[in-house]
């Protein structure tokens, strides 16, 4: 039988077990906000007392949801073995039905298998972890042959299962119930009441922040699976990948480093450009034919790419710079971008990762050539360690040729920018880790990369950028001299990706043939970023309808200071100040639902 003790924890009851005093096996409910290790630990950089008896998704009696219409909300059921492994456990969901025949269908809740990675070496670089242990990241989806749901628990461990829970636009707002069943070998463990609330509003489809991330590596998917580049086959996994981050989680993956070279010929004035292939591959995400909403990428890194070599290459030297080929080429992708109706303010060309001094010049050289293509281009340069001592003079001889600043979270002096920000340059961040934003290492709390958007509303951002969501292949340890260097090279297995400590940087995504899987997989990071984008449309929303110093005043209090505040820049390691316990940004997302739901659309 099923019991529900003191707690609130579900479990089931076995008189052998009770009588021998061997603990029983049990079902808990956590939020999307925590991990929860497999031997039962939550892994958090605070205390959470009381947490697994009540927490944003679980009062003690229910499962509870809640969330606007187009938004998808998430739970986890940990499933706990006693003193005997469970075998064959598997989740069921029903139907939510709610007033007046209105129902979510269970197929709109989603079920992934949380897969777990050992932590040895806590990661420092960038700060922010909770300790050795065993992580969940991976979420593997229930219905993959032998990987998925159904699943065995060994006796003493513990087996999460990810829940996302996709509101249909069309929903009517109000209450919906049903309920959730968990077995094991054909035995009931759990059975759970489950409720959502669907708020009277709905999450625009717009993407509202701009945050991209880089799939260098992702090429490695195709080759493995033998499925010849420029096939549809090829075509169909880059659309998975696409839909998998933008449309289920609202973040652009780009290829800013190295995208597709269109062919052409010529240089200078006589340079022509086959588009044929390049419009083939990528058209569909940028008119967003490829997406069920119809809502175009927010971001996209142009063809022309003087970092990446194409059309021309970079040298230190500007007087080697074949200016008049970039020129000519800015100029034919502004019109290709107006003749095909595609957005050319969303676009911009990746100049530069992180350069040194020597490469300024030509540098200024090649963003001069670019808009004299045409000025509406962006040019983008990210700037690491230069920025946090010289942001003034960097800026100062900069200002009219990079038009989009990337600098480093843990280096961004972003005073320094905000004149710059004022004559229309775009200025975001990208990876520095703590005390300046959350880490996205494998290791820090269920929380870090939900940071990121609430820290780009609170410091009025317009981009975000992480450098990689596909760094499977180990190659930064190849000339290393550190103990790990010489493990494993599976990203599935082992997390020591990189020669610095740290723990799966630069993986949001896996490669999904490991677990049978054609293309790739998600993670639980890759839900904390969808978290912190749905929460930045919240904030959006209630500016709309005037309710923009409540929706600043939510920001600092979740997030009293980021950035070049949190402390000397350049100085990683120390814990950011922002909230930690995962209740009081549920607590911030009820205020301002409820702040959306009273005030009135704008007109």
């Amino acid at each position: 039988m099923t019991a529900r003790g003191a707690s609130g924890v579900v479990f089931l009851c076995l008189a052998a077990l009770a009588c021998r005093g061997a603990p029983a096996p049990r079902v808990l409910v956590l939020d999307d906000g925590v991990k929860m290790s497999a031997d039962g630990r939550l892994l958090s950089l605070v205390e959470l007392g009381g947490y697994l008896r009540s927490n944003p998704a679980w009062d003690g009696h229910a499962v509870t949801l809640a969330g606007a219409r187009g938004e998808t909300v998430a739970f986890q059921l940990a499933v706990q073995a006693g003193a005997s492994p469970l075998r064959g456990v598997s989740v069921r969901v029903s139907d939510l039905r709610g007033g007046g025949g209105a129902t979510v269908a269970a197929h709109q809740l989603s079920l992934f298998r949380e897969w777990y990675l050992p932590v040895t070496v806590p990661s420092t670089s960038p700060g922010g972890s909770a300790g050795p242990g065993e992580y969940p990241d991976a979420l593997i989806p229930a219905d993959t042959p032998g990987r998925g749901v159904p699943l065995d628990v060994a006796a003493g461990r513990t087996q999460g299962v990810w829940i996302d829970c996709a509101i249909p636009a069309g929903a009517p707002a109000g209450l919906y119930r049903g309920s959730l069943t968990v077995t094991a070998g054909g035995r009931t463990l759990a059975r759970l009441d489950l409720s959502l609330t669907v708020h009277t509003f709905a999450l625009p489809a717009e993407r509202h922040l701009r945050w991209r991330v880089g799939y260098a590596g992702w090429e490695a998917v195709p080759a493995r699976l033998a499925i010849p580049e420029g096939s549809e086959g090829w075509l169909a996994l880059e659309e998975e990948l696409y839909r998998l981050l933008w449309e289920g989680h609202r973040v652009v993956p780009t290829t800013h480093y190295s995208g597709l070279r269109p062919e052409a010929r010529g240089t200078g004035a006589a340079l022509v450009i086959d588009w044929t292939r390049f419009d083939r591959r990528f058209g569909r995400y940028l008119d967003g034919s490829a997406f069920s909403d119809r809502v175009p990428v927010n971001l996209f890194s142009l063809p022309v790419n003087p970092f990446g070599g194409w059309p021309v290459s970079l040298t230190p030297d500007p007087a080697r710079l074949d200016a008049a080929t970039l020129t000519a080429a800015a100029r034919q992708v502004a019109r290709h971008w107006d003749e095909r109706g595609w957005r050319l303010a969303d676009a911009f060309v990746y100049v530069a990762d992180e350069p040194g001094p020597e490469w300024y010049a030509s540098l200024r050289a090649a963003c001069a050539a670019l808009h004299r293509g045409d000025p509406r281009i962006r040019t983008s340069v990210a700037f690491y360690t230069e920025f946090a001592s010289h942001s003034r003079e960097l800026v100062r001889e900069f200002a009219g040729f990079v038009t989009m600043w990337d600098v480093a979270g843990d280096h961004l002096d972003l005073p320094a920018l905000r004149e710059r920000q004022a004559a229309g340059d775009t200025v975001g961040f990208y990876q520095g880790g703590e005390p300046f934003e959350g880490g996205e290492a494998l290791d820090d709390d269920g929380l870090a990369l939900t940071t990121w958007p609430w820290i780009a509303w609170r410091y009025r951002l317009d981009t975000l950028y992480l450098y990689n969501g596909t760094e499977w292949d180990y190659h930064r340890l190849d000339r290393a001299r550190v103990a790990w260097a010489k493990g494993k090279r599976e990203i599935w297995e082992n997390p020591l990706n990189q020669s610095w400590a740290t723990n799966s940087q630069g993986v949001i995504v896996y490669p999904g043939w490991y677990v049978g899987v054609k293309g790739v997989v998600g993670s639980i990071r890759l839900k904390q970023m969808r978290r912190g984008m749905q929460d930045y449309e919240y904030l959006w929303l209630l500016r709309q309808r005037g309710g923009g110093a409540q929706a600043d005043a939510v920001s600092r209090r979740l997030v009293p200071r980021a950035l070049y505040e949190a402390g000397p820049l350049g100085k990683v390691g120390a814990r950011g100040a922002w909230e930690r316990d995962p209740r009081a940004w549920a607590a911030a997302r009820r205020e301002l639902a409820g702040a959306i739901g009273r005030a009135a659309p704008s007109p």
